[in-house]
């Protein structure tokens, strides 16, 4: 059955503290919120569920979801355990459909002896039946790549509540706890292999939810139905995370009020001496949200700060608090003053030039939290009254805002690239002669075919980035692999770096080669590198390899959307005609005979094509 497609969200509430994961709306109210949103705009993602148990009560929680991501997601169902049949299809008309896949395979139907028999059974049988059961799993995962290059969610095996050997189980090397951990290893290993594949640890969320509230047995004797109400919103909560990041909605700041989130108290009354921040409570509260920054900031996250304060005031506290976890290097940019907040938040954004829609704002106060909602609609809020400060971690953490799939080197060097990016706004701002501050930097530019060790960043790099980009496609790690390794399209990457340092891999570029002509399916570069020559750098690469193609022409589309405006006159500036135009896109080419523009002399540019 496939569901319709269904309309997305307003903007749900701002995230509150503490009891909102314990609370949840009822399956009428998320009926009505799904029907009543606007989705019209919003990326489309279709899902695949399969499994071996009843799926079909997991969509709307799926749908709901979804909507609150800002996506509208579209909801396929395999038919009660049909998993393997659609695997093993010649081919499965849902998942060739597919931009994600959902599976679902539960233990109790797929292996019965290991998880209700498992005290019965010898280290032999224990062997044999665990093997059997990764080689299905391998069967199947490797089925479903066979026929789509889907993002592939691959819900984890359940430990039971009550292992087989009671409370020594999880000492026992050879009892059930440790059987279902090598198990899903295994299952991690297979989804490693084939690529775009990732296991989600539903033991974790039975943990977060509580076993009480997770599980229904009597929905499982009556309709092989795995989980109560609770559970499956869980479960479909944690599976729109990876949807969720390969729609290229992860936000990428975070921006944290002072006064009664980094610390306990108003410095301005308190002093350094006596506002909350310790190992022990009151204070531990507010050092557990700056250690879940310093977290996100390793992960790539630009932390920034947006505090009516004193900003000497709030220095001091960063150098001279002996409990402070942040730090002065983990400040991408900050706004400490007197202004609204709205306005800094403005600010921070056209700085660290990022749209407002990649912010999230953490404030106590429920006036600023409302102010920004009211004026940045697009900015995540979360409030932390103090009422629920101790949670406050917990809920950051679990947000699932910042979620990627994956983490690259560029990543953990982000931090520094915002120093270095602060660095040369700086300079910039007191050169008097735009063109020699350019020729000042040093520019290196390096265009070369991607290797396995550069799918990653680009599947991130298309999956975040919105504005300097021709068609706004999002590609998975595995599409990447894809284009690469095709003898009938190619995948780009652009490195560039300056006399500051290096900005790392800051462009990507698809083409799809046929006789008469290269096609560019996508060209985008991160705004940080914007203003350099790469975008024009890379162009001339591929003009390089359409001319050895024996290619007539270049083509390409540009299609528009509320953020790539930045893109709109690349390919006409380039010397692209407009070629057809709809309200898909616009259709452009360029003849290949025709030179293109002269790159600046003091840029250093080398290809690897």
């Amino acid at each position: 059955m496939v569901a319709a497609p269904l309309p997305t969200a307003t903007k749900p509430p701002s995230r509150v503290v503490a009891s909102a994961s314990k609370t949840m709306p009822t399956l009428k109210e998320m009926l009505e919120a799904v029907a009543a949103a606007d989705l019209s705009a919003a990326p489309s993602v279709r899902v695949a569920v399969l499994g071996n148990v009843t799926t079909d009560v997991l969509a709307p929680y799926l749908q709901y979801q979804g909507m609150r991501a800002g996506l509208r997601v579209e909801i396929a169902q395999g038919g009660y355990d049909t998993l393997a049949q659609e695997a093993l299809a010649e081919r499965s008309e849902l998942l060739a459909a597919a931009k994600v896949v959902l599976v679902l395979l539960n233990g109790r139907t797929a292996a019965p002896d290991l998880f209700l028999g498992y005290a019965s059974l010898d280290a032999e049988r224990v062997s044999a039946t665990s093997g059997a059961l990764l080689d299905r799993v391998a069967t199947i995962a490797r089925g479903i790549r066979r026929q789509t290059p889907a993002l592939i969610v691959w819900c984890g095996l359940e430990t039971p509540l009550e292992p087989a050997f009671g409370v020594t189980d999880a000492s026992m090397p050879h009892g059930q706890v440790q059987c279902i951990a090598r198990l899903n290893s295994g299952i991690r290993d297979v989804l490693h292999e084939i690529g775009n594949a990732y296991l989600l640890d539903v033991d974790r969320l039975v943990a977060v939810r509580g076993a009480a509230d997770f599980y229904d047995e009597r929905l499982w004797a009556l309709a092989r139905v795995p989980y109560a109400a609770a559970g499956l919103a869980t479960l479909a909560e944690a599976a729109t995370r990876f949807w969720r990041a390969l729609a290229g909605r992860a936000r990428k700041c975070l921006v944290l009020d002072c006064d009664d989130v980094l610390w306990g108290g108003v410095l301005g009354e308190e002093g350094l001496s006596r506002i909350k921040l310790s190992r022990t409570h009151p204070g531990e509260a507010y050092r557990n949200i700056q250690q879940v920054a310093v977290n996100l900031f390793h992960r790539g996250v630009a932390i920034a700060l947006c505090s009516k304060n004193n900003e000497a005031d709030v220095w001091e506290v960063f150098d001279r608090h002996p409990d402070m976890v942040l730090r002065r290097e983990h400040i991408a940019a900050h706004r400490i003053n007197w202004k609204d907040k709205a306005s800094n938040l403005v600010e921070l954004a056209r700085e660290l030039n990022i749209g407002a829609d990649s912010l999230v704002f953490v404030d106590d106060n429920p006036f600023e939290i409302e102010m920004v909602r009211a004026m940045l609609p697009e900015v995540e809020t979360i409030h932390v009254p103090a009422e629920r400060i101790t949670s406050a971690a917990e809920t950051l953490a679990r947000s699932g805002l910042f979620d990627t799939l994956s983490l690259t080197e560029e990543d953990k060097q982000r931090g520094r690239m915002f120093l270095e990016a602060a660095e040369r706004r700086r300079e910039q701002a007191v050169a008097a002669d735009p063109e020699a501050y350019l020729a000042s930097l040093g520019v290196t530019i390096v265009v070369e075919r991607a290797q396995p060790v550069h799918y990653a960043r680009m599947a991130q790099l298309s999956q975040k980035t919105n504005q300097f980009n021709l068609t706004t496609r999002r590609y998975s790690e595995g599409d990447i692999r894809g284009f690469a390794e095709s003898p009938d399209s190619a995948a780009l990457c652009c490195t560039v770096s300056d006399r500051f340092g290096s900005l790392g891999l800051v462009g990507i570029c698809l083409l799809k080669f046929s006789p008469e002509e290269t096609e560019i399916d996508t060209l985008l570069m991160s705004c940080r590198a914007l203003g350099r020559g790469a975008e024009n750098a890379m162009m001339h690469a591929v003009h390089s390899m359409a001319k050895v193609r024996g290619a007539a022409r270049l083509t390409s589309l540009w299609i528009p959307t509320a953020k790539n405006a930045p893109a709109k006159d690349y390919l006409p500036a380039l010397g692209f005609r407009e070629s057809q135009s709809t309200e898909a896109g616009t259709a452009y080419a360029r003849d290949v005979a025709v030179q293109l523009p002269v790159l600046p002399s003091y840029l250093s540019v080398s290809f690897s094509l």
